[in-house]
């Protein structure tokens, strides 16, 4: 093959010598300022002759004499392209490597063509000067507006009709004057701005958290249900946490505790958690949650980030249970740490009820959660007893909760999905509420749909892995008997939706009883003390697993959205760009950190989500966060797409893959993949990531720079399993 002779240009070459050239020209248009990527290949002609053309990605639009310049200047005694293709990026095949056949299929301009092109214009008598120039021509295509696309949801009910003079339009009776040679129906799209409906609170209603649990106490025969680690459960009516609460209230007194005083939970039981976080509340003490982790060994850094968050919180107390207290004293003793003090809830309990409470404020602080803290130390969000309060009435006013609903969480209290998205809101529905431990699902996840079938359960919660985990014991479930009929509400958010996950639950599970709109996407964040927006419209009929993103539905009562642009202003609707937030629920701020506040808030009181969304018809879609959308060569890819794709391929373990940008240093970002894979051998992993190399290409259209195995304990993830 290599002793073939072609003739290029005239010049005889063997196929090692057209491979040099090739490889030289390359190289050399690589060294221009605005070229990106390029491809050069030699094509066949009509004559079977051989020509080269150059497929180039550029930043700017060089003119084809510009480039052959250039080449002239860095390689003089070089044979030249004969034509230039401009592309935005180059095609790839399935192995990732770049698709020649593909380019040669494309349209090339030929340099020799325009030159003949202007030497025949140029002899014409009546041409003094000529110049032919070579652009992209662009088809112009009438103007359509997104119903033309999507159908106009209101088409049927308009009878439009023309009467036969032609210049009137009749819709349902209201006559407007037309020219119908110049006929045209425009529909401007909305600014992306989007109100919850006003916020109904009731002439008694409560802005102080104390007397919601004293409200419940009072009111309700209901309670809450502990899932034990052996599947038996501990029964707290309200009344009885009440009197709990009153007794942790008295013990926190003892010690000295005075209103507005910080204390920062290390709970990893929510029968715990939840009466500690009650005794904190009656005397006006704000509780700090921070996660458990699963050892206070130093190597893992948990220690450190504790020490940190006393050191910028300033707490008066660690609150801890029996059985940790001695590690997490051992593991603290010698850090230098002011004033430390580390108390346990049993010895709170041991005194009388103090039911003289603390009269909290509505917008005194109640509670600092704190973000998951990816880079740095966490951040404390403030929220106020009246912020927590008006997100339980706006998404009891939503989506119709009621004292018969029986809810199960098994996110980690110290989240604010598991603390207001759950507890607080039923605390203040008066219904039956179920807790059990993270750990539990993430270990064993049908243990999930054990306990929606026992507790014939109507609302519970879950983020997108999850949903991944159930569908991946797919063929358990198809052994398995669960009666899930009761389920109205499963909501889902904490982290990127993908439609085909949901899908793909729901059609498991609807065997099983599940309604088929069972499954609520929605969006929150600590900031906005959970959920503030729920869509009610997800169903196999409505999704399509070619769907890029989920709506998420509109905001709750009391609550706004909106999408600007880089410079604060609104766009028009169905145009991604930075969600912004604005309404009772909102945070004032992060604890002492006055600089970070300042830059959080627009001029105008607008939060900056640090999300990228649209809305459409006022219902709100994210896309992204600007941080995990991957930019290469100027195209945009998200995380979780990509991820998505991986996670299908059988081998690679589900909520374990993470798609992540990379730098060089020198060049644009690129994509790196990590993923898990159990017990695989080494020629196996290898496999796999060819594998995942190639479905990345078929699927996402990008190349991945690094695909890479790891152990599970590599990929860092939150308390309620969303990778960071």
């Amino acid at each position: 093959m290599l002793e073939k002779i072609s003739t290029l240009n005239g010049f005889q070459a063997n196929l090692a010598d057209q491979a040099a050239l090739q490889a030289a020209l390359e190289t050399a248009l690589l060294t221009h300022p605005e070229i990106e990527e390029c491809r050069v290949l030699i094509r066949e002609t009509e004559t079977a002759d051989m020509w080269l053309v150059a497929y180039i990605i550029a930043s700017g639009k060089c003119s084809l004499a510009q480039l052959n310049a250039y080449l002239q200047v860095h390689l003089p005694n070089t044979i030249l392209p004969q034509s230039y293709v401009w592309l935005s990026r180059l095609p790839l095949t399935s192995e990732g490597l770049i698709d020649d056949h593909r380019l040669t299929d494309l349209v090339a301009i030929d340099i020799d063509l325009v030159n003949r092109w202007e030497s025949s214009l140029r002899s014409l008598p009546s041409i003094n000067q000529v110049a032919v120039i070579v652009q992209d021509q662009t088809k112009q295509l009438p103007p359509l507006h997104v119903w033309d696309l999507l159908g106009n949801p209101q088409a049927t009910k308009l009878n439009f009709q023309l009467e036969d003079s032609g210049e009137k339009l009749k819709s349902d009776g209201v006559n407007q004057q037309f020219e119908c040679s110049k006929f045209q129906i425009s529909h401007p799209k909305a600014k992306a701005i989007s109100h919850g409906e006003p916020l109904q609170l009731e002439i008694d209603a409560t802005t102080n958290l104390a007397k919601l649990l004293q409200k419940a106490a009072l009111q309700s025969s209901k309670g809450i249900s502990y899932i034990q680690s052996d599947d038996t459960y501990q029964n707290q009516s309200y009344e009885n946490l009440l009197d709990a609460a009153q007794r942790i209230l008295a013990g926190l007194r003892k010690l000295g505790l005075v209103p507005q005083d910080r204390i920062l939970f290390q709970f990893d039981q929510p029968q715990d958690f939840i009466p500690a976080f009650w005794g904190c509340i009656l005397g006006g003490f704000i509780p700090i949650p921070l996660s458990v982790p699963q050892s206070y060994d130093r190597s893992d850094g948990f220690v450190n980030k504790l020490a940190q968050i006393w050191q910028r919180l300033e707490p008066s107390l660690i609150l801890t249970s029996e059985g940790l207290a001695p590690e997490l004293r051992r593991s603290l003793a010698d850090l230098p740490l002011d004033n430390l003090a580390i108390a346990t809830l049993n010895e709170l309990q041991s005194h009388h009820p103090d039911p003289n409470w603390y009269v909290a404020a509505p917008d005194d602080l109640a509670v600092l959660f704190l973000t998951s803290g990816s880079t740095g130390t966490p951040k404390a969000v403030m929220q106020s007893h009246r912020s927590l309060i008006c997100r339980s009435v706006a998404s009891v006013q939503m989506n119709g909760f009621t004292q018969e609903d029986v809810s199960l969480n098994w996110m980690p209290l110290d989240h604010v999905a598991g603390l207001v998205y759950f507890h607080i809101r039923d605390v203040y529905v008066g219904c039956q509420q179920i807790h059990a431990v993270t750990d539990w699902v993430l270990q064993q996840p049908l243990k999930w749909l054990d306990w929606m079938s026992d507790y014939r359960v109507s609302v519970t919660f879950a983020p997108n892995f999850a949903y991944g985990l159930i569908n991946a014991a797919e063929a358990e479930l198809s052994q398995g008997h669960w009666d899930l009929s009761s389920v109205r509400y499963i909501f889902n958010g904490a982290e990127a939706i993908v439609g085909k996950t949901a899908r793909r639950f729901l059609e498991l599970l609807t065997a099983h009883g599940l309604p088929t709109t069972a499954i609520h996407p929605a969006w929150g964040m600590a900031e906005t003390c959970s959920g503030v927006t729920y869509s009610h419209n997800f169903s196999e009929e409505s999704t399509t697993d070619e769907d890029a993103f989920v709506e998420v539905g509109a905001p709750i009562p009391g609550f706004s959205l909106r999408i600007v642009d880089a410079q604060d202003q609104l766009v028009e609707e169905e145009a991604i760009g930075r969600l912004q937030v604005k309404g009772l629920t909102v945070t004032s701020g992060y604890f002492g950190q006055p600089k970070l506040n300042s830059e959080m808030f627009t001029e105008d009181g607008w939060l900056k989500t640090g999300d990228l969304a649209f809305l459409r018809q006022g219902r709100l879609t994210i896309t992204g966060r600007e941080k995990d959308v991957i930019i290469v060569n100027g195209l945009n890819y998200y995380s979780h797409e990509i991820e998505a794709v991986v996670e299908e391929i059988a081998g690679v373990v589900v909520s374990y893959t993470a798609a992540v940008a990379v730098h060089d240093g020198e060049t644009s970002e690129q994509l790196a993949i990590f993923f898990h894979t159990g017990g695989a051998n080494e020629m196996q992993i290898s496999t796999l990531m060819q594998t995942i190399r190639q479905k990345v290409v078929q699927r996402c259209g990008i190349n991945p720079s690094y695909v890479i195995p790891v152990e599970k304990a590599v990929i860092p993830k939150t308390a309620i399993g969303k990778i960071q």
